[in-house]
């Protein structure tokens, strides 16, 4: 993973540009070891004949129904095979050997991170003849003892997030709340401004969790903030594996969050989104309608895109995605600053109207035991004991906007925020049994929080 940070404070503003790309492990997948086994998944079974005896030897083809991608493997002395390191999809499965009838599975449903157990029978007859057969396979995965919980792209699509953000759906998973971490929340710094991590998952602490997007760590390790957030959109599923998991995933005290994202397939896919929210939408507080107050303005735009589909057919496929956001929202502050006769004695010296006395720290006296610091004649302090750069500082505070003695200054400003993020993956067969792909992730987000006062436009003070 490649990573590049770019911070600019002034005016009391925080940007934040970051770029990673994923390179996805570069997920080769071996037919004869389970590589990157944490974005795939595995299939794995018992073929039997009528009488319940175990069938050695016989072939079974499983074929991703979308992309054609296919695993071929044999049963062994127990009449059991496996089928590893699997792209997530649905798949069909054919069984055959010479003197029983073929037989074909399909709509079998394979999630991240899983282990489906799924037993066939043979029937003798001729090979030239299939048998089809339908069902769910079993929900139970006695091939592990993984606790973990599934999202699918239907229920991050379906389910409201105001903020478009994956995580937030981590809070489905038993056991989890939201953590005390408040740097790892959304927005809770200019590192987390694209997407929170504040979650605890059976009392494990926030910032142990690991989070990985198609088998690449996707976590700062200074600060424990997500690198890359995908588009909800691009994902086609995420697990959040709470205990027991193997230690591939390793990294972690806390949760495994595993999230897989979409592949093209042999038929063009796609779409396109406009998520808003402004003042218009929104209802006023109740303390400001019980004090005449109108609603603050609010401006939120999210919009995108998704594109998928073959470059080669069963061979070659990509797919994309973009989305923007566009935030302004006004932000009033009250401060306390200095009147311009405050300004005036910190520059001259002169606190003659200052109720408090001044004491001199280079001059004391001494009676008896009892030494005392002797106070400034006059409450004026020396020209020679003043600070230069307090008295060019304090010439650049505004003018207080009331006469108040406290809260004398208020600020109306925006805090906006502007991002642009894209993803590529494309992904391609190679031959019969392997699948390469490569998936590249961009984004790009300024954030900008005013401060309690504005800074001047040209100060002309050298630093």
């Amino acid at each position: 993973m490649k990573k590049l940070e770019t911070m600019h404070r002034g005016n009391a503003s925080f940007y934040v540009a970051i770029m990673a790309v994923v390179f996805a492990g570069i997920g080769l997948v071996s037919s004869v070891t389970p590589v990157h086994a944490q974005v795939t998944a595995t299939i794995a079974g018992t073929v039997t004949d009528q009488t319940g005896a175990v069938v050695t030897d016989a072939d079974v083809k499983l074929v991703n129904e979308a992309t054609q991608f296919t695993r071929a493997v044999k049963t062994n002395s127990s009449g059991e095979y496996v089928g590893y390191a699997l792209p997530p999809g649905s798949y069909s499965i054919t069984i055959s050997k010479a003197g029983f009838e073929q037989v074909k599975r399909t709509g079998v449903q394979l999630a991240l991170a899983t282990t489906v157990t799924v037993d066939m029978q043979l029937h003798i007859g001729e090979e030239t003849q299939t048998v089809a057969v339908t069902g769910a396979a079993p929900l139970l995965q006695t091939q592990t003892s993984t606790v973990s919980s599934l999202v699918d792209s239907r229920q991050m699509l379906a389910l409201p997030l105001a903020s478009r953000d994956f995580t937030d759906l981590v809070l489905l998973t038993p056991g989890a709340h939201m953590g005390t971490a408040s740097n790892l929340a959304a927005g809770g710094s200019g590192y987390a401004m694209r997407g929170g991590d504040n979650y605890s998952v059976n009392g494990s602490v926030a910032a142990g969790n690991s989070y990985q997007v198609d088998g690449v760590f996707d976590r700062m390790l200074w600060l424990n903030t997500l690198v890359i957030v995908p588009v909800v959109d691009s994902i086609q599923e995420y697990r959040v594996m709470t205990s027991n998991y193997s230690a591939e995933y390793g990294n972690a005290a806390g949760t495994v969050t595993e999230v897989a994202t979409k592949a093209g397939s042999n038929a063009l896919h796609g779409d396109a989104w406009e998520f808003v929210r402004n003042t218009a939408f929104n209802a006023n507080d109740f303390f400001n309608n019980l004090n005449h107050i109108a609603r603050p303005p609010f401006h939120r735009n999210e919009f995108g895109f998704t594109f998928g589909g073959p470059i080669r057919k069963n061979h070659t496929f990509f797919f994309g995605d973009y989305e923007g956001i566009r935030f302004t929202q006004p932000i009033t502050s009250t401060s306390t600053i200095l009147t311009p006769a405050e300004v005036q004695m910190v520059q001259s010296g002169n606190f003659s109207a200052f109720p408090a006395t001044i004491y001199n720290p280079f001059s004391t006296t001494t009676t008896g035991s009892v030494t005392t610091r002797n106070a400034f004649a006059g409450n004026q302090i020396p020209t020679a004991y003043l600070d230069k750069p307090a008295s060019l500082i304090v010439s650049l505070l505004p003018l207080p906007t009331n006469s108040n003695a406290v809260n004398n200054y208020t600020y109306n400003a925006r805090q906006t925020q502007q991002t642009n993020q894209f993803d590529v993956r494309i992904d391609q067969n190679l031959g019969k049994t392997d699948n390469l792909f490569v998936h590249y992730d961009y984004d790009k987000s300024s954030f900008v929080v005013p401060g309690a006062i504005p800074s001047p436009s040209n100060s002309q003070i050298p630093i």
